[in-house]
């Protein structure tokens, strides 16, 4: 099955990974989440046959009960082409959100899978507010920021269906994704 730009994946991409995204989320963004990301990724657009719907890998649906929090995230990363952080105050005030970042970035550059950091600016976050890390992804990554009028909907997820379908490059460690205007 060839890939459109549009379509979750190829038959190649079937056999290497369980999942086409992990996402990564504070519980404060729950609600934007499971309202916004899990229906527009997960669901195929009915008027539109070529979409096909994406695998994300979600902790409290998808992590095996009764395993070590961070054996789950290890092993979800590992079992996913891309993984996407939802960025957020919320996200940026929590040790553990932050952990979770620092642990996807080690996972993946260890992989070799240095493209497949996704980053989704949920609402600004002051560079105050940013570790030195995030301020280090901020300012060498493109990462999409999330608009709340329905143009700018529509251009973020084409935008991110289009990352989502592209290849992990193993040579290129920044992600080319088009920022938002």
């Amino acid at each position: 099955m060839p890939n459109d730009g549009l379509g979750a994946k190829t038959d190649d991409d079937d056999k290497e990974f369980e999942f086409d995204a992990f996402i990564s989320f504070n519980e404060q963004d729950r609600s934007w989440v499971y309202t916004h990301l899990v229906p527009q990724l997960e669901s195929s657009d009915p008027s539109d046959s070529g979409v096909k719907p994406f695998r994300l890998c979600i902790h409290d649906r998808d992590f095996t009960v009764g395993q070590r929090i961070t054996e789950n995230i290890i092993e979800n990363i590992a079992k996913s082409r891309k993984v996407i952080i939802v960025l957020s105050r919320g996200y940026v005030e929590s040790k553990w959100c932050q952990f979770e970042l620092h642990l996807s970035q080690h996972r993946l550059l260890e992989s070799e899978r240095r493209d497949a950091l996704v980053l989704i600016l949920l609402e600004d976050v002051p560079k105050q507010q940013q570790n030195a890390g995030l301020r280090y992804l901020m300012s060498t990554r493109t990462y999409l920021a999330w608009r709340s009028d329905q143009e700018g909907q529509k251009l973020f997820w084409l935008r991110l269906r289009q990352v989502l379908t592209a290849r992990n490059r193993d040579s290129n460690p920044v992600v080319t994704l088009s920022a938002s205007t």
